[in-house]
């Protein structure tokens, strides 16, 4: 999923990220507020976000799943209510917490359980995670992004 300038842009960053990985959800929560509002959202930059489920693997998915059913205009919503639910995850309730979200995007629990069992979405999932291990990404986060050749200063609070 992308946002901000076109496929055309100068500068793409590219975001590889889990809705379970801790570290995503602190540069989410931290510093993407910060890059978006100066970089993404007047179109300086094209930001792509592209999915690889960490640990909990059946959680990550079933969030990713969620965030696609919930459609374009509310993947990215979704995707950070998903990692602002981390607490509640990893503390047994990552289903409620992907229910209640559901609920917030407008699904029933009856559609949430079809997006997140529905096996052509499963075997794309599994294609995007096949392409990012092709591309050499191996954890999250990472993003291997043309920023290296961009006028964007590198960022402060951006994790080490």
């Amino acid at each position: 999923m992308a946002k901000g300038a076109g496929e055309d842009a100068a500068v793409t960053v590219v975001e590889y990220a889990s809705v379970t990985c801790g570290v995503c959800a602190a540069w989410n929560e931290q510093v993407k507020p910060e890059f978006e509002e100066r970089y993404v959202n007047n179109n300086r930059v094209r930001f792509v976000f592209r999915e690889l489920p960490t640990a909990p693997q059946d959680i990550a998915v079933a969030g990713f799943l969620l965030a696609r059913c919930a459609g374009d205009d509310r993947y990215f919503e979704v995707v950070d209510q998903i990692m602002r639910a981390q607490p509640e995850i990893f503390q047994g309730q990552g289903r409620a917490a992907l229910v209640r979200i559901a609920a917030d995007a407008g699904l029933s629990e009856e559609e949430f359980t079809q997006c997140v069992t529905d096996e052509d979405a499963i075997l794309a999932m599994d294609e995007r995670v096949q392409a990012a291990m092709r591309a050499g990404v191996t954890g999250t986060p990472t993003s291997p992004s043309t920023a290296a050749r961009s006028p964007i200063p590198r960022w402060k609070a951006w994790p080490p």
